[in-house]
């Protein structure tokens, strides 16, 4: 089964969804993040979702909207908007359902989610991120924005960036990126408890810059051959999923 629903508190409302077989049995919440430009309606969690609930009645799926992603109402994205999101998402799961809380982030979701449990410590159980933007200033700098768009920022000028829906990216923004590089942090601590998978063919965030924080850190880490950023392969998504339920709740 869907439920949409919305968090709110604090003077924020968070647009999420839950995929789940019964929620008078469930004992495991795992919120699924997207990545840059994207909303909880990627195709990537529902499919994720299918394949749990037919083998985890135990389990919902519990994922958002960014800030300035998908349905939310903001228009300007920053990080400690992500931050306040993912916390208040998170205690949700927790209080909810008084439920092990796991992790299934992907991109600038992965991004967000490190930055997360360096500042705040780790409240998952397991993780598992896909494609993370380990370096995702670089990214955003060198794969995303046009030169049009650097012009702007760098005279201090914002502008629309979006693939579903538009929202406006400034230069403090991309400053903050920039600050917050999470490659200088240690993860090796929460190495028992996290697996990176990441695609050898991904064009946006390079792969073997990613194996490379895996290995500085100390964490497994499983290159899906062929695989793009999104995994659209279905091939390699079901190599993906099969191999992260197993890690997540095996």
């Amino acid at each position: 089964m869907e439920k949409y629903f919305e968090i709110s508190e604090d003077n924020i409302s968070i647009k999420c969804k839950m995929y789940y077989k019964d929620l008078s049995t469930i004992n495991k919440v795992l919120v699924s993040c997207h990545g840059f430009g994207g909303s909880k309606e990627n195709n990537a969690s529902k499919k994720l979702s299918e394949y749990i609930l037919d083998r985890h009645k135990d389990v919902c799926i519990l994922t958002f909207d960014w800030p300035c992603h998908g349905k939310d109402v903001r228009q300007k994205l920053t990080l400690d908007d992500c931050s306040n999101y993912f916390n208040h998402v998170i205690n949700y799961a927790k209080k909810r359902f008084n439920a092990d809380v796991y992790l299934n982030a992907t991109s600038f979701g992965g991004y967000l989610s490190l930055k997360y449990i360096h500042e705040y410590g780790c409240p998952f159980k397991k993780m598992v991120l896909r494609c993370p933007a380990v370096i995702m200033y670089q990214v955003l700098n060198e794969n995303i924005l046009t030169e049009d768009n650097k012009k702007l920022l760098s005279h201090g000028k914002s502008f629309l960036f979006g693939y579903d829906r538009q929202f406006r990216i400034t230069k403090e923004f991309v400053d903050s990126l920039k600050e917050n590089d999470i490659t200088k942090y240690d993860y090796s601590s929460f190495k028992d408890k996290l697996l990176i998978f990441h695609g050898t063919d991904d064009e946006l965030v390079p792969f073997d810059k990613v194996k490379e924080f895996a290995h500085n850190n100390s964490i497994d880490f499983i290159g899906v051959e062929g695989a793009d950023h999104r995994f659209q392969n279905p091939a390699k998504m079901h190599e993906f999923v099969l191999l992260a339920v197993e890690f997540l709740f095996n």
